[in-house]
């Protein structure tokens, strides 16, 4: 039976901290590379995850009724924290700051960014299989984290060769 998507429902998180997330470029390298734009993402705060879940709980059971569900878009982390998976199918989603604006080519979006999340619950059914998924089209970046830079670690610049000077 080929894949089909059942119903989508519209969302909007509250603030999330993004981990590992891929979405100035698709994961194209790594153990799991799926070409995908992704990110996961922990709720700032504990009961919005407990809502947030419930929400998309009541998508799958609307949506199969009495049946049991394989697949939900969250996952608890080594740390016990619930962190949600977020995927967009085909395309790059719409990355934004804070005002609204579109983020500037080359501003990459690192693991423990602020960010909020606008897409889709899809509820999607193959085979006996069954789940629901959260497919991402917008990232608004309320607080972007600091790329670790690991050469920071030597301080101020010292004398000594330079690369940009003649030989």
């Amino acid at each position: 039976m080929p894949s089909n998507i059942i119903k989508y429902v519209q969302f909007v998180t509250e603030p999330m901290t993004a981990r590992s997330p891929h979405l100035s470029e698709p994961e194209t390298e790594g153990a799991f590379p799926d070409g995908k734009y992704k990110t996961d993402a922990i709720a700032v705060d504990e009961a919005y995850t407990k809502a947030f879940q419930a929400e998309i709980q009541k998508v799958a059971e609307a949506n199969f009724p009495g049946k049991t569900i394989t697949c939900l878009p969250w996952k608890e982390t080594k740390e016990g924290d619930t962190a949600f998976v977020f995927k967009s199918p085909k395309k790059k989603p719409d990355l934004v700051d804070a005002k609204g604006q579109p983020l500037n080519n080359g501003v990459s979006i690192c693991g423990g960014s602020i960010i909020r999340i606008g897409g889709l619950v899809a509820a999607w059914e193959k085979g006996r299989i069954r789940g629901v998924s959260l497919w991402l089209d917008a990232v608004r970046v309320l607080k972007l984290a600091e790329t670790f830079k690991a050469a920071s670690v030597f301080g101020p610049p010292e004398d000594g060769f330079d690369q940009s000077a003649p030989q």
